[in-house]
């Protein structure tokens, strides 16, 4: 074979080792962009995050650190979150004492080239990896170190999120850094986005956490305060609403009608209050989940007429008519009575509130083939919007027009009737046409 030939062939067979050596470095960092894009996804947790993309990039591109810093523009700190170093790295540090992941760098304004990276947000090659961390231990070898590592180059890239540096990577490479290709160089600043959005992510996502257990906490402390204080009230209120019923019943003898008046008054505002304490103490029970409930065979008919009978004077006074229809047949549920009782009577009350005309209108039947009970309470009262119905259900929701017709209330009531209901393995909703238009409540049963 002639010598030209062959030294043909030599560079022929050499150019395409150099590509097949750039084509795999291409596949294996298109390979590791794809796999810190998952992690990303699957990881929230700052410091899982940052060591699971630690120790991926080390070892797919064989460096001899990465090491993952979280920076706190406050203190001017830098916390390492994940840090991955070949065996040569971790046997030289044994050897010399050190523990670079462990240590925190608590000011990096004292070294110059952490601030100039920091301030500057742009990617910085030092000399020796002792100009960062050689004054945070000065009892340990860093030139021995690199050389028993074989550190050729270090670099330190800004994690940039917003324009902000909220971290920084730290890269020591067993090769000169301007040995590698375009492509390696691009590569790194690839990954570094990917990891600055990733930790970001992850940073929001623990800082939520932390608020909404903080939020529970409070809500739970809300919830144990309002429980107290309704206790505490109930009594003294029960006392004043049963002296004046009695004063008013002439147990203490007789009374002139301006005072009886006056009693009255007092009598009705400390059932208002009984009932709103009431709804605090239910709300309290149903997040604390205490709500207990007494299961019992009752009729739901002969509860409903209890009920009726029960506020025949409030539909008196507003001057509304009545009319409940059923077909004479036994409407047998498992419930707690007193719960359901309670649910019937907001529902009525209710109506009886936001009805300044007309009358209030029950129907109880039963579907045989689906064994459900549904009663329905309709009103001739002021509606209810259509975007305002979903929301009638939820704690301290009220009507619009509740202010306007001077209607008091806590906003609970429907919400603590859902709840019940919920429980009695049934349900609750509204329709209606809209304002001025009337409502129609559903309460559904399971029949025994």
């Amino acid at each position: 074979m002639p010598e030209e030939t062959a030294e043909h062939l030599k560079e022929v067979t050499e150019q395409l080792y150099k590509r097949n050596v750039d084509l795999a470095v291409r596949n294996k960092i298109l390979s590791l962009l794809r796999e810190l894009y998952q992690i990303s996804i699957l990881t929230l947790e700052p410091k899982d995050l940052a060591t699971k993309v630690a120790e991926k990039v080390q070892v797919a591109l064989d460096f001899e650190l990465f090491g993952v810093f979280l920076y706190n523009e406050n203190e001017m700190s830098l916390t390492p979150l994940g840090f991955s170093v070949s065996s040569k790295f971790n046997d030289s540090q044994k050897i010399q004492g050190c523990s670079l992941e462990r240590l925190t760098i608590p000011n990096t304004s004292v070294i110059p080239t952490l601030a100039e990276v920091i301030k500057n947000k742009k990617v910085r090659e030092i000399s020796h990896i002792k100009d960062v961390w050689g004054t945070l231990m000065p009892t340990c070898d860093f030139t021995a170190l690199a050389n028993e590592a074989n550190i050729k180059s270090t670099l330190v890239l800004p994690l940039v999120v917003r324009d902000q540096a909220i971290g920084l990577l730290m890269l020591c490479l067993n090769r000169e850094y301007t040995e590698l290709s375009q492509f390696e160089r691009e590569s790194i600043f690839n990954f570094v986005n990917i990891i600055a959005v990733a930790l970001d992510k992850a940073i929001l996502y623990k800082e939520i956490q932390i608020a909404n257990a903080r939020l529970k906490e409070l809500d739970k402390q809300k919830s144990e305060f309002v429980s107290i204080a309704s206790h505490q009230l109930r009594s003294p209120l029960t006392a004043i609403k049963g002296y004046s019923s009695m004063i008013l019943e002439g147990s203490f003898g007789e009374i002139n009608d301006k005072a009886r008046g006056a009693i009255d008054r007092i009598f009705q505002s400390s059932q208002r209050l009984v009932l709103i304490i009431e709804d605090f103490l239910n709300l309290s029970r149903i997040e604390q989940g205490r709500m207990q409930y007494e299961w019992a065979t009752i009729e739901l008919r002969k509860l409903v007429e209890g009920v009726i009978a029960e506020m025949e004077g409030p539909l008196k006074d507003a001057q509304l008519s009545i009319d409940f229809s059923h077909d004479n047949q036994e409407y047998n549920i498992t419930a707690d009575e007193g719960k359901v009782r309670q649910v019937v009577t907001n529902i009525i009350d209710n109506a009886i509130k936001y009805t300044k005309h007309g009358g209030i209108t029950l129907k109880i039947k039963k579907d045989s083939d689906t064994r459900k009970i549904l009663l329905e309470i309709t009103d001739t009262g002021i509606g209810i919007p259509p975007d305002v119905t979903p929301k009638l259900f939820q704690k301290f929701s009220r009507a619009e027009d509740a202010g306007k017709a001077n209607i008091m209330g806590t906003g609970l009531g429907l919400y603590v009737a859902k709840q019940i209901m919920l429980a009695h393995r049934g349900n609750i909703w509204v329709d209606s046409e809209g304002a001025g238009k009337g409502s129609t409540f559903y309460l559904e049963f399971m029949a025994e």
